[in-house]
């Protein structure tokens, strides 16, 4: 009973190792596409690098929450972008 408690608290452990690593490479890629696109937030590659330094430390839970938020202002520049390349079309431009 022992080895199988054990066994599943190190599968917990390996599975939020690799969502704290797949939400920071996520964060990663959206900060990317903000950036091609003219329109990354600085405050997003700060908590990239939040996040990364709390994965080094071993705090996977900060890790996934600062990643987390680094990837949600990642997906909200880029929205941005996109309402401001749509939006800039209907605007009247003074003389």
């Amino acid at each position: 009973m022992k080895t199988l408690i054990f066994i599943v608290l190190v599968s917990l452990a390996q599975t939020a190792l690799a969502d704290a690593a797949a939400i920071i490479k996520e964060a990663e890629a959206l900060n990317a596409k903000a950036r091609s696109m003219e329109n990354a937030w600085t405050p997003t590659t700060k908590l990239i690098a939040e996040a990364k330094a709390a994965k080094a430390e071993g705090d996977e839970t900060r890790a996934s929450q600062v990643g987390e938020r680094a990837r949600m202002l990642a997906e909200a520049s880029i929205r941005q972008a996109e309402l401001e390349r749509e939006n800039w079309k209907t605007r009247q431009l003074v003389k």
